[in-house]
């Protein structure tokens, strides 16, 4: 990729081809555009042979040149798998890339034990909201379990949870609270700390009846790593000379 601002300079450049070259030259065949950096998924209503002019076209304005699945019924666009069927409706699945290694966060890891919630509710979420068919969906379901299980975890706690999380997806609805009558507590996980239930008891018990909060909300938030010490994204600036200070107002 190169420099960090590698895909932004990317995105503006293209995106300023698009707009002044590519769009009004091809916009009465090319009736849809959508891009995600250097993957672009559109509909085509010209011939095969404009197609192919479209295609020299693009690879036109730089030495890098644009690899395409041609004009199909079917394609792979980011996670989905798209396709237009016989009778004009069109489904898609969910689509993984065979290199994908399925890295999940093990066991093992100190995170906060609400992480391995949050990964099996948010997968299955997006599975269910990809798969129009819904054996597709079972499919990758099983798969997602497989692989969490081939990464260490256990059967039977992943089934748990597989479970409540079909609950909340099939329409389950949630207790709604305010913020008038919600305290919250926010600090670093450790694995030795008290856990989320035993705190809400010592609440219960303690403080709620005297505070003027019904709710405690425990917030975790995971301790610095070896990639936070290392590699650090934020950049640090000049004493006394803040960008927002070279900026002109809006």
């Amino acid at each position: 990729m190169g420099t960090s601002c590698a895909c932004a300079n990317a995105t503006l450049y293209w995106g300023y081809i698009k707009r002044k070259h590519i769009l009004p030259k091809w916009k009465e065949k090319l009736i849809f555009l959508r891009w995600f950096i250097d993957d672009k998924l559109g509909i085509w209503l010209g011939t095969p042979e404009d197609f192919n002019q479209f295609i020299d076209d693009i690879n036109s304005y730089s030495q890098l040149k644009w690899e395409t699945t041609g004009l199909n019924n079917t394609t792979n666009f980011l996670d989905l798998t798209i396709s237009i069927n016989s009778n004009g409706t069109i489904t898609t699945k969910t689509y993984q890339k065979p290199t994908n290694l399925h890295l999940y966060i093990p066991p093992n890891s100190a995170h906060p034990p609400g992480i391995l919630k949050s990964i099996i509710y948010g997968n299955l979420r997006r599975y269910w909201l990809q798969n129009t068919n819904i054996i597709d969906f079972m499919e990758i379901t099983k798969q997602f379990a497989e692989r969490l299980i081939t990464r260490g975890y256990n059967k039977e706690k992943i089934t748990n949870l597989f479970h409540k999380a079909a609950r909340k997806l099939d329409g389950t609805k949630k207790i709604k609270r305010t913020n008038e009558d919600t305290i919250y507590l926010h600090w670093t996980w450790h694995p030795r700390d008290q856990g989320r239930s035993k705190l809400q008891v010592i609440f219960n018990e303690t403080m709620k009846e005297k505070c003027g909060f019904n709710n405690l909300i425990i917030a975790y938030s995971r301790p610095k790593n070896l990639q936070d010490c290392l590699i650090k994204t934020k950049l640090s600036e000049l004493e006394g000379c803040r960008v927002s200070t070279l900026l002109p107002p809006p």
